[in-house]
């Protein structure tokens, strides 16, 4: 009997063994990839679906004008291929190329107009802002040739951002903010936010996008999104 016992507790460990043994060592899902978002801020085009390296992203279609996709896990590389396609005619519309790292993110902006379209990739630091504090910063997509400042409240985070330029995430305390963004030069550009929650922990993205001399949506408007 005790040899029996023996037998059979040995096998039970060999399985544990073989199936990994304690949860932590468990394969974390997507380790090593990358993580990309991206978002369709060129003026007056319809829908927008995603290549990369010209093999259609089947979680990212349908973007259309200001909206964003989630983060999404791309196989690292150097010189990929981000493209953007008009999801009606199946045209191209812009695209571009960087090194993606891995456990690294991105953000790849389509900007510009419709017949003049560009875009844009940035390095995202999705660390995690101290306690109390929130992290946000600009990306100028505004194919307006302004030179643009940013304040939250009363404090200036950065001047002089141009037309694809985007600051590196700044630290503010959490809390209800007026955000203003403009061209000192250009007083019409001047855009606000008024009463705008900066959560604790969250992490902020502000777009400047349209033209001064648009209307409606391709109007110069500045738009806050959670990048978590």
């Amino acid at each position: 009997m005790k040899k029996l016992l023996l037998l059979a507790f040995t096998a039970v460990f060999a399985a544990s063994c073989n199936n990994g043994g304690d949860d932590d060592n468990t394969p974390t899902p997507n380790a090593n990839m990358a993580k990309v978002k991206y978002t369709n801020a060129c003026i007056s085009t319809g829908a927008l679906r995603v290549q990369v390296n010209d093999a259609p992203l089947q979680t990212v279609n349908s973007l259309t004008y200001l909206a964003g996709s989630a983060y999404v896990t791309v196989t690292p590389g150097t010189n990929v291929k981000h493209a953007f396609v008009i999801e009606d005619s199946n045209l191209p519309l812009a695209s571009v190329n960087n090194d993606l790292a891995a456990n690294n993110a991105y953000s790849v902006f389509a900007t510009g107009t419709v017949t003049s379209p560009s875009a844009l990739v940035v390095n995202d630091d999705l660390t995690a802002p101290a306690a109390g504090n929130a992290k946000i910063r600009l990306v100028n997509l505004s194919p307006d040739n302004l030179s643009e400042s940013v304040y939250v409240g009363q404090t200036k985070l950065d001047s002089n951002i141009m037309f694809k330029q985007a600051t590196p995430f700044r630290v503010v305390a959490a809390g209800t903010y007026q955000i203003i963004v403009q061209d000192p030069a250009n007083v019409p550009s001047s855009r606000t936010l008024s009463a705008q929650v900066l959560e604790a922990g969250k992490i902020y993205t502000l777009m400047i996008t349209g033209t001064v001399a648009g209307s409606g949506a391709a109007g110069l408007t500045l738009t806050l999104v959670n990048n978590q």
